[in-house]
């Protein structure tokens, strides 16, 4: 489970929060839905 380092400072944010929450990074903000 290693993040890119293409990810902007909002998508960041929106994978951190998605991996404390679902446990996974997600990538695509907003358009994550892989749960």
């Amino acid at each position: 489970t290693d993040l890119p380092l293409t990810i902007v400072a909002d998508d960041k944010i929106t994978a951190d929060v998605s991996i404390k929450v679902t446990g996974e990074p997600v990538l695509n903000s907003g358009s994550g839905s892989s749960a």
